[in-house]
C-alpha cells in the first residue's frame, strides 16, 4: 500500500467520477463556454459563436456552416518541399533524391572543408 507522506497527501485521494469532475467544474464556469456576437460572411445575420472573432477568418452562422461543411477547403501554395509530379501523374521520387543527395555532397564537403581548416589551425 502507497503511503502519503508528504505534506497535504497524508490521505489517500478519493477517486474521481464524473460526479466528482461535474462538482469541481460547476464553481471554475466550464459548463457554459463565453459566447461572443458575430456576423455570418455568407448571410450576413446576427449570430454566437464560442470564440472570439478576430477579423482574419470568416465566421458563419449554424445554417451557413452545415450547409458548406462538405466544401473543400481553400488550398494553401504548394511547399517547395512538396512533390515533384510528372506528367502521368505520379511523383518522380528519382528526381527528388537525385537533388537531395547533390545537396547532401555539398554540405558534406562544406564541413569536411571547415574542419580541414579548423585542424590546420592548431
Amino acid at each position: 500500500m502507497k503511503t502519503f507522506s508528504k505534506p497535504g497527501f497524508s490521505k489517500r485521494p478519493a477517486p474521481r467520477t464524473r460526479a466528482t469532475y461535474a462538482a469541481r467544474s460547476a464553481g471554475r464556469g466550464f459548463d457554459q463556454p463565453e459566447r461572443f456576437q458575430a456576423e455570418c460572411a455568407s448571410c450576413h445575420a446576427r449570430c454566437e459563436v464560442p470564440f472570439k472573432p478576430n477579423g482574419k477568418k470568416p465566421v458563419y452562422c449554424r445554417d451557413c456552416y452545415r450547409a458548406n461543411e462538405g466544401a473543400a477547403p481553400e488550398r494553401a501554395a504548394p511547399s517547395r518541399y512538396a512533390a515533384i509530379p510528372r506528367e502521368d501523374g505520379a511523383t518522380d521520387l528519382k528526381k527528388q533524391f537525385s537533388i537531395l543527395n547533390t545537396k547532401l555532397d555539398r554540405l558534406t564537403a562544406a564541413i569536411e572543408e571547415q574542419t580541414r581548416v579548423l585542424s590546420e589551425g592548431r
